[in-house]
């Protein structure tokens, strides 16, 4: 009879403990996903989307959504800092046809 009760307790107890260590591990990853949501919406908060067009050996850059105008250059080097000026704290995104179509392979 003690053997009964002695192995009913230890399968109560393992069943228990492994629920708990479920518990424990989904409460881990929901605080993990909500990080990562948090991060993700920061980066998009802190990015400029930006569209480049060349006319020449003249850079024109303008803010993607708006479309207004933001800077100039006829040299990588200047607009990076122009933009950098512009921009402190932010990102800058172009899409990668644009990048190439306008002959900046690398990046800003």
């Amino acid at each position: 009879m003690e053997m009964l009760l002695y192995l009913l307790v230890l399968i109560v107890g393992f069943v228990w403990g492994y629920r708990y260590r479920e518990n424990l591990a989904m409460r881990s990853i929901d605080t993990f996903a909500e990080k990562i949501q948090n991060d993700i919406q920061q980066t998009i908060a802190n990015t400029v989307y930006i569209t480049i067009e060349r006319q020449g050996d003249t850079f024109f850059v303008y803010d993607s959504k708006t479309s207004k105008f933001l800077t100039q250059s006829s040299d990588r080097k200047e607009l990076a800092e122009n933009l950098k000026k512009m921009f402190p704290n932010k990102r800058l995104a172009a899409k990668q046809e644009n990048i190439r179509e306008v002959g900046l392979d690398e990046s800003l």
